[in-house]
């Protein structure tokens, strides 16, 4: 799997070609390397022990999500809709038939996800998972529709380091950036690693100053409507994540098994709050 998605390659392009050029904080690389024939890679990265690494099942604080939504909204603005995108090849966008080829596995997840989580699912998100996977490869379409800039593609909390001397935030592990819509980090993060009560808390304020950054970093012509049509689209999308996380995977120790229940509670309060179910008819 590892050679069929090129993480390796990607995390090592990432820190040559991309790092140097954002204000996202990322852990200093004094020193990187990739073997195409064999996948053999070296990355040797700044020591963030200093540092308090985020727990996802714990969840976010408050705090926490304004924060990382920041952080965000400096990676997204600083390749929105840029013709550089064009120079990384290396880089999936979001409907690469790689990308549809690994959700193809969504149909086998789901009997055994319904299995081990189905009796704590709300009728309307069960409906769902039914059809999102055959439908999932359309949303991957949609996505393509919306401006496209860098995603970190598995932003999430066991990803984030807070605090120490460098920067309050340093995210790590970006083998899987892919050129998308900026929504689909924002809806992954808030859905994944935010509990519901607090994410409801403040969820429309953090949005609207993620999109007022894009704004002020110079992103044009995508209206606060805009934003939170695709971040409706990603919150539907990322169910995917609990399915295929608690289908497929082996969830033989504890912290595996309570971290996929959570991710599976947290997704589908969110479609339901946002009633993103419904974009399924418009597929």
């Amino acid at each position: 799997m590892v050679a069929l998605f090129r993480f390796y390659e990607r995390e090592v392009r990432f820190y040559s070609e991309v790092a140097p050029l954002v204000d996202v904080c990322t852990p200093r690389c004094y020193y990187h390397d990739f073997d195409s024939a064999s996948g053999d890679f070296i990355l040797l990265l700044e020591d963030l022990s200093a540092c308090r690494l985020g727990d996802q099942l714990a969840g976010a604080s408050m705090e926490e999500v304004r924060l990382a939504v920041a952080e965000l909204a400096k990676l997204h603005a600083a390749w929105w809709n840029s013709p550089r995108l064009e120079a990384f090849s290396w880089m999936p966008v979001a409907n690469d038939p790689i990308n549809k080829a690994g959700l193809a596995l969504y149909p086998q997840a789901w009997p055994a996800f319904l299995e081990r989580f189905g009796h704590a699912l709300p009728e309307v998100v069960r409906r769902t998972g039914e059809r999102l996977g055959a439908q999932v490869g359309a949303i991957l379409d949609r996505f393509m529709t919306a401006p496209r800039t860098i995603c970190h593609g598995d932003y999430r909390l066991d990803n984030l380091f807070f605090g120490g001397a460098g920067a309050p935030l340093t995210v790590i592990d970006w083998q899987i950036a892919v050129r998308s819509v900026g929504t689909y980090d924002v809806g992954y993060f808030m859905s994944q690693s935010v509990d519901p009560d607090v994410r409801r808390s403040e969820e429309m304020d953090v949005l609207r100053a993620y999109h007022r950054m894009l704004v002020e970093r110079g992103v044009q012509g995508y209206s606060f409507d805009d934003c939170l049509t695709d971040y409706r689209w990603t919150l539907l999308f990322c169910f995917c994540y609990p399915v295929m996380g608690g289908g497929l995977g082996d969830l033989s120790n504890e912290r595996g098994y309570a971290l996929a229940r959570t991710m599976m509670e947290r997704s589908a309060a969110a479609i339901t709050d946002w009633e993103a179910w419904k974009l399924l008819e418009t597929l």
